[in-house]
Parts: C-alpha cells; structure tokens; sequence
C-alpha cells in the first residue's frame, strides 16, 4: 500500500496493473509493516470489517473470510473422510485449521508458516480464527520454511496436505514450484490427498494453467480435479478454484448429503451439496471447463 493511498483514507489492491479492489479504510489496526517475510497490514471497514492484508493483496476479511476457509478444509474431509494427520502449508492465521478441529476423528494438525507475525496479528485482530484454536492439544504451530517439511517430518507421512498460499510472491515463490509439489507427494500417505489454492479462474489465468498442469505431472491425469469457490466480496476476480489430487484412486464427486452433520460439524456456508456441484473431475474436463 502507498503512502498515497493511505493519505486518501481508502485501500487499494495492488496486485493487479489495470484494475483493482478499493475500500475504505475507517480504522488502521495495524499500519503497513514488514515482518521480515512479507509486509503486512490490518484495516477496519464498516461493511468488510477487520481486514489482513499481505504485500498489497487482500487475503480475508470479516465478513466472508468461512467462504474461504470452510472450501478448503470441508472439501479435503469430504474427499478423505477418514484422514487422522493432517499438515497445512501456510495458514497461519489459523482459519483453515478452525474447520478441521471440528472433526473429532482427526488426531493431528500441523501448521508450517514461516511467519510468526501473520499467527500473533490473527490472534489479536481476528479472534474468529483463533480462538479456541491457538492452544489446541491437536494443533502445533510451526513457524518455519515450509519447503523443509521432509526434513521436519522425516518419519511421518499425512493423509491431507493443505497448501494454503499467498500470491506468488518472492517470499511465496519456492512452494508454487513443481520440485515442492513432487516434496508433498512423498509426504503424502499411500491414499493421501492434496489440496491447494489455484487462483481466479478470469484473473489469474496464467498462474491457473501453470499450477493445474503441475499437479497433473506430478499426480496424474485421473487423480486431480478441482472446486471452484464463488461467492466471497473481497476475493475480486469471480470463482477462485481449488485443486485437489489423490496420491493414488480416484476422487468422488458426490458427497453423502449428511456427511456433515454425520460428523457434528456446523458450517455457515459449505454444504456436501456446495462440493457435489461444484466438484471437477479428471485432467480433460478441467482444461474444458475452467483453463
């Protein structure tokens, strides 16, 4: 954000040339600072509310940050309802492991986020997502590289790999190569599943296609398809898409309609039926339909 922007009293996303996303900022909560990773802000707005932003680019906010979160979590369960060790790339604000602690049956969850500054500034700004979380016997956060996580996990292998990214920064840039995705494939258990943010489907067009053919490489044509998540205001650009990949089988495309409140899990947004219609299946149909 510039010096500019912030004198006009309104924010403006920086990530893309032509265009943008603007609010107005009725509250700086935490001034545009550089952790030591990635520069990081936190602004309150009437209709978004409290808003986190990092290197320029909106990543939640108030208002529609379980859109987000309940897409990644709730479609990794449903595609592998009975994974028990669970590592999450990134996410370090704890949003997508407040889903995932609903599930009674999953024994572990490990956060790998190199940024301790993105865990401290979610637990003092959006207490939504940590609450109950932070402190969790299940959870242990670690805030280190995450392209070490063979090295942090020499004899563990997880049923769920969630990379749950930034934009491509240069901080970012190691984790969206295809030698990391070849990393989490071995961590993956035999029937183990990864899941990864793709990008806008109108916006980020380039990244989509580079991210999606990666994965295909490294995990097949039959074993990937993708969620296209649509609905939240400040994720400008229309559907976002989410890739999923199985080490090995396929993946279903339809869920029990119960499964979640099989489990005892309360959502405000995500529904089996949200993934039923939403899922694609297969290399083929994905360059069809959203590439």
């Amino acid at each position: 954000m510039t010096d500019k922007s912030m004198n006009s009293g309104w924010f403006s996303e920086t990530i893309y040339p032509d265009h943008t996303i603007s609010f107005k900022i009725d509250k700086v909560l935490v001034p545009p600072t550089f952790t030591g990773f990635q520069n990081i802000a936190v602004y309150s707005n009437k209709t978004f509310g409290n808003v986190m932003v990092l290197d320029g680019a909106i990543q939640f906010a108030d208002l529609d940050e379980h859109f987000y979160h309940e897409t990644m979590a709730h479609t990794a369960m449903i595609a592998s309802p009975k994974a028990k060790q669970i590592l999450i790339v990134g996410g370090g604000d704890c949003g997508i492991a407040r889903e995932l602690l609903k599930y009674e049956s999953i024994k572990e969850i490990y956060i790998v986020d190199i940024d301790p500054v993105v865990t401290q500034v979610a637990k003092d700004h959006f207490p939504k997502l940590t609450r109950g979380v932070i402190g969790n016997k299940k959870l242990t956060i670690m805030h280190e590289d995450g392209t070490n996580i063979q090295k942090l996990f020499e004899d563990k292998k997880f049923d769920i790999v969630l990379m749950d990214t930034t934009d491509e920064t240069e901080t970012a840039a190691p984790i969206f190569a295809k030698s990391y995705l070849k990393t989490v494939h071995k961590q993956l258990a035999a029937d183990g599943l990864l899941v990864r943010l793709g990008g806008s489907v109108l916006l980020q067009k380039s990244e989509l296609r580079k991210i999606a053919t990666d994965v295909k490489s490294v995990f097949g044509e039959e074993q990937i398809g993708a969620v296209t998540l649509s609905g939240a205001a400040t994720y400008y650009g229309g559907p976002f898409c989410i890739f999923i990949a199985k080490k090995q089988g396929a993946i279903k495309a339809t869920a029990p309609a119960k499964f979640l409140t099989q489990k005892g899990v309360k959502t405000k947004y995500y529904t089996p039926e949200t993934y039923s219609s939403h899922v694609i299946l297969g290399w083929k149909e994905i360059k069809e339909t959203i590439l």
